[in-house]
């Protein structure tokens, strides 16, 4: 029974390094919309990320239920090494596999996050200070009427006569 059920868990691994490597591609896809500013593309590229994080989230759950029926709580890709260690079975080679392999990615996937992060700061620093440059430009422009002249020099004229009272 035990043997079945890290065999189970293996084969769920094994979909969610597919889904880990299909998210990577997609981090690189979203870099290339915010390069180019494609707007609808990142917006398409973002909704194809949600839908591969809610598969990683479902097979994440599927594990917790061969977790309970293994014993273990909170269990990782350790744990299950442990208990095929302790039961002498020949998965425990391929379970190292698949650590190595989700880490190797996890790594990666966090570089390119990191990366796609600094790129919208970069993009959010540019829209301020085109901003700026149209506020600033308002600002001056507001100092002419509608016939281009300086609307400053058309102030109310207060004589300096005091009327006695």
């Amino acid at each position: 029974m035990i043997e079945e059920k890290l065999r189970e868990l293996k084969e769920l691994i094994n979909q969610e390094i597919e889904e880990y490597s299909c998210l990577s591609n997609l981090y690189d896809i979203k870099k290339q919309c915010l390069i180019k500013s494609n707007i609808k593309d990142l917006q398409d590229n973002d909704i194809k990320i949600e839908e591969v994080l809610n598969k990683i989230k479902n097979i994440e759950n599927k594990r917790k239920y061969i977790d309970e029926d293994l014993g273990v709580s909170n269990a990782n890709i350790s744990s299950y090494l442990e208990i095929a260690n302790k039961n002498a079975l020949s998965i425990e080679k391929e379970f190292l596999s698949q650590k190595n392999k989700i880490a190797e990615i996890s790594i990666s996937i966090a570089k390119k996050e990191k990366t796609n992060i600094e790129l919208v700061k970069l993009g959010l620093g540019t829209v301020n200070k085109l901003i700026n440059i149209i506020i600033n430009g308002a600002t001056k422009s507001s100092q002419y009427n509608n016939y281009g002249k300086n609307s400053q020099d058309e102030c109310l004229n207060i004589s300096s006569i005091v009327e006695e009272v």
